[in-house]
């Protein structure tokens, strides 16, 4: 599970730190099977979980239940047209248009996400109502989960260069993922250089 993270301690308005145990984000859940897992992730005391997931990821991978844990499935990224944007990476490296959906679709997507975003608006009434611990997530908790994290901290006072440096970590929590995907792009017969290109794009973020 790996990207999971809290986004406590970092300073924000009136210098005042965001509290520890209240935020936390991640990616998809389906990982957490193991009994071990399971208790730590109920030890951190989470109440609601936002999946921030298409209806087609979720059925690929469902998070698993947790006792008094509300689940609350909503997504975060639609395309052009209204429909659902699928992020199942199997499904988009099979074409040349899925490939152009992780460099230049990303882009758009992130174009259009912060502004009148049904999920984004319910993980905030969530907070407002003071339903936390909360977790919210994607497939791999970077783009949809990164955005709705930077607007939460921008939210709660906390500077754009710690935002932008939260945001960035993504590239480090996932960077085993990046290099065994690049390795699959090459072997499935993309040029080395587009490899690199579109598995940074798909199992990283860009500061852009």
């Amino acid at each position: 599970c790996e990207n999971f993270r809290e986004l406590g301690g970092y300073i924000g308005a009136g210098g005042k730190r965001v509290r520890r145990g209240v935020f936390y984000r991640g990616p998809a859940l389906a990982n957490i099977h193991p009994p071990a897992d399971r208790g730590r992730f109920l030890s951190l005391g989470i109440r609601t979980v936002f999946d921030f997931r298409s209806e087609a990821e979720r059925a690929l991978a469902p998070d698993p239940e947790f006792p008094g844990v509300r689940n609350i499935a909503v997504n975060a990224l639609f395309a052009a047209d209204g429909s659902e944007q699928n992020f199942d990476l199997e499904e988009i490296v099979r074409s040349d248009e899925g490939l152009r959906l992780l460099t230049d679709g990303v882009h758009e997507g992130y174009v259009r996400m912060p502004f009148d975003n049904p999920a984004y608006r319910a993980l905030f009434a969530s907070v407002l109502a003071g339903d936390v611990p909360v977790l919210f997530h994607c497939t791999a908790g970077k783009d949809r989960t990164g955005v709705a994290a930077a607007l939460l901290l921008l939210s709660l006072g906390v500077s754009r260069q710690d935002v932008v440096a939260d945001y960035l970590l993504t590239n480090e929590y996932r960077a085993r993922s990046g290099e065994a995907f690049r390795k699959t792009l090459e072997q499935m017969g993309v040029p080395p250089a587009r490899a690199a290109e579109v598995a940074h794009v798909g199992a990283g973020v860009r500061r852009e």
